[in-house]
């Protein structure tokens, strides 16, 4: 697929018909031919707007004559030569690795100091090579420019929808050709376009890999990300952010952990919070008077705070009653039984006396049931003191020492 990136040539003589404005059109021209679009200025105009039109431009051609040289004062640097060094740190303070190059006779280079000589990608002697030659050199450098701008997916998704491949797979419209068989529908193709819909594939294409085995542009792509963010692995994920929030939770936290969490957190971590059966330490965190909520405030109560907040859930036996840690029985911990009282449909009262053995205050892991009350047909009696977290579900459950 061809993208428009121009190549931009700034010289105040372009359009001048001295020698230095011929020999730059006609290397503009030779450049023209060779398919490249070439885009030519007299002067370097904001600075810093012009600098950012380096995310359409494919390559930069300056150039600087001579005699700009000799107007200025001894010991004073050129007028020219600051334009060139302040457009220069612009450009690279934006783009390291776009090609810029300097174009004027032989002898200027001289005047070129070595810390902007060293930002470029090369010196073009007016004169001493044909246009065409000096041409072809600098769209290879533009090209392999471009070449490497595109990661690796979108490099192979832009080579499938541009090869004239069939879609016989899902989505259900074919690369668009269903939408072209209904007025709205060519509505439709003619707004998105006919890339968007040939590029909309879904995961069986072999061309761009696999997201389930990590083969192919995907792979390559995983991998070039991980060297982006500086990880060890990275793997791409198409469920949202959600999803890749509750996959961390899972990985990191166990059953039971102390978790400290902004209370303005995104509802995914209160998913996290409740499938991983952590034990919250909710931070409270600041609102101005708009009411829009803020950061957290740190000061040094903060981390004293969380840790006391911490303690007190431990000691208080607030534990999830599902987990999948193992505990072996401890004989300095007490032996806890876990009574559960449920009213049957003849208004009796059944309570059922299970042992239990657990490292936290609190029921666990019920080791056998022992006995079983009569049935009276009374209405049910007091309930004895309420323990939290017995591992029973849905019944009203309560836990007594033993």
């Amino acid at each position: 697929m061809h993208f428009r990136f121009p190549i931009v040539i700034i010289d105040e003589d372009f359009r001048s018909e001295n020698s230095s404005g011929l020999g730059i059109r006609a290397l503009a021209q030779a450049i023209e031919k060779e398919g490249m679009e070439v885009l030519g200025v007299t002067s370097y105009g904001d600075l810093s707007s012009f600098a950012q039109q380096q995310s359409r431009v494919s390559a930069f051609i300056l150039s600087i004559d001579d005699e700009e040289f000799t107007t200025a004062e001894e010991g004073v640097e050129a007028a020219a030569l600051h334009s060139l060094r302040a457009f220069i740190e612009e450009i690279r303070f934006r783009n390291a690795e776009i090609p810029i190059y300097l174009y004027g006779e032989t002898r200027t280079s001289g005047h070129i100091p070595n810390d902007i000589l060293r930002e470029l990608h090369g010196f073009i002697h007016m004169f001493e090579d044909t246009p065409e030659f000096v041409a072809r050199h600098i769209i290879r450098e533009a090209r392999a420019y471009m070449e490497s701008l595109a990661p690796p997916f979108f490099r192979a998704l832009t080579g499938y929808a541009a090869d004239g491949s069939y879609s016989w797979h899902c989505p259900g419209h074919s690369g668009g050709v269903a939408f072209l068989k209904s007025p709205v529908g060519q509505m439709f193709h003619q707004f998105f376009g006919e890339n968007l819909l040939r590029a909309d594939v879904c995961n069986a294409v072999e061309e761009l890999g696999q997201l389930l085995d990590h083969t192919g542009p995907v792979a390559a792509s995983e991998r070039n990300a991980a060297r982006i963010f500086h990880a060890d692995h990275l793997f791409f994920v198409t469920n949202g952010t959600s999803t890749s929030n509750k996959m961390v939770w899972h990985s990191t936290v166990a059953p039971g952990d102390v978790v400290v969490v902004d209370r303005n957190c995104h509802k995914s971590i209160l998913h996290a919070i409740i499938m991983t059966g952590a034990l919250p330490v909710f931070l409270t965190p600041t609102r101005n008077h708009y009411g829009i909520i803020g950061p957290i405030p740190w000061p040094s109560s903060t981390l004293t705070t969380s840790r006391a907040r911490s303690r007190s859930i431990r000691s208080r036996g607030i534990w999830p009653a599902r987990s999948s840690r193992g505990f072996s029985p401890s004989p300095s911990r007490p032996t806890t039984a876990c009574s559960t009282t449920s009213m049957p449909s003849n208004n009796c009262l059944t309570a059922t006396s299970t042992p239990c053995i657990s490292t936290k205050p609190g029921c666990r892991t019920p080791a056998s049931t022992t006995s079983i009350a009569a049935c009276t047909p009374s209405a049910p009696t007091a309930s004895a003191p309420r323990k939290p977290w017995c591992s029973l579900p849905n019944r009203r459950t309560s836990c007594l020492r033993v």
